[in-house]
């Protein structure tokens, strides 16, 4: 069945099976393609645009050049979470990448803060579609699609502009998922699918749902949203540097670093039953006192039983950490695999 774009009426006609289990098994053992339809996109520009950003969010975006890509928290004055977006620096321009619907929401909350800087903020979405390379073969396979003198870059949180299949993309070594994969733009995704034979599926897919919570990647939106501190996100190496000095939101970020902790967190759980709990279940311990609540689960290839992510308090968070649910035991894990 093709995928529909419902914005941009694209289409594109996937190489997917029916089975989840197999698309699964072709992006972790071989590789395969995840669109991320609709994928919200923010363009930054002006002279002052990496000064701007770094006053904004939670990573070091001065110490970025060209090339280079982050993961940060846009936050409030507050330090509660506004967006969580993937930055990529490229040279006349600095690019946001989140889920799908908040680019206006990510520009209203930034613009308020442009007074005298030169920086313009533009929603992008519907000018590419970015797509996740996944499995140990992507690489072989993106080598074999890239035109020209040009290499795939082999350090991570960097991106190269390649020519593949004759349509230029912006292809990041981003680790977001346990299988190696690249995060790649594009602006052709019909002609691009034309040149890879493999599995092509969007986010709606099992297999997707699988792997993220697998790799330990949460959605804003969907496993944490505003009311939610970066630190309890559980990405402190990837997204904030505690050493960059002043941002919005710096004061109270810096308040919990020093506090040493919070009072929940979002982690991976592992259950013994083979009922996969649905969003909102709660999690018990001891006595049956609630804890905290799934956001996200699935089937786990990896560990042949339900996982998820899920908030847990604090006391009841730490790896090894044994609770209960209505589907029976459970027990906080580190990520089930950890990405390349």
């Amino acid at each position: 069945m093709p995928l529909i774009n419902s914005s941009r009426k694209i289409i594109v006609t996937p190489n997917a099976s029916t089975n989840w289990e197999d698309d699964y098994r072709a992006l972790s053992q071989a590789f395969g393609l995840i669109v991320l339809f609709d994928w919200s996109s923010v363009e930054i520009t002006g002279a002052d645009r990496a000064a701007f950003l770094h006053n904004m969010c939670t990573n070091d975006i001065r110490r970025l050049s060209e090339g280079d890509t982050c993961e940060a928290f846009l936050t409030d004055v507050k330090g509660k979470i506004q967006a969580h977006v993937f930055v990529c620096v490229e040279a006349e321009r600095i690019t946001l990448l989140t889920v799908p619907g908040f680019a206006e929401r990510i520009i209203l909350q930034l613009d308020r803060y442009i007074i005298r800087e030169d920086v313009s903020l533009t929603d992008a979405t519907r000018d590419h579609t970015w797509i996740l390379v996944v499995g140990p073969q992507s690489q072989v396979a993106l080598n074999e699609i890239c035109e020209g003198h040009s290499a795939l870059p082999t350090e991570k949180l960097r991106f190269s502009n390649l020519n593949l299949a004759g349509h230029q993309c912006l292809v990041t070594r981003m680790p977001l998922l346990w299988p190696s994969n690249f995060l790649v733009r594009c602006e052709n995704l019909e002609k691009l699918s034309q040149s890879i034979a493999a599995p092509w599926i969007d986010t709606s897919s099992q297999a997707w749902t699988s792997l993220r919570v697998e790799s330990q990647l949460p959605l804003f939106g969907t496993d944490f949203d505003d009311s939610n501190l970066p630190q309890e996100v559980n990405r402190d190496a990837r997204a904030i540097s505690f050493t960059k000095g002043c941002y919005l939101g710096q004061e109270t970020i810096a308040r919990i670093d020093a506090l040493g902790h919070v009072n929940k967190k979002l982690v991976t759980v592992s259950f013994e039953s083979e009922t996969i709990p649905t969003p909102g279940t709660k999690l018990l311990r001891g006595g049956g006192g609630e804890i905290g609540s799934v956001t996200t689960a699935c089937w786990s290839p990896q560990t042949s039983r339900p996982a998820a992510l899920a908030w847990v308090k604090r006391g009841a968070n730490g790896i090894g950490c044994e609770l209960e649910s209505p589907g029976g035991k459970a027990i906080v894990v580190a990520a089930i695999h950890n990405e390349n």
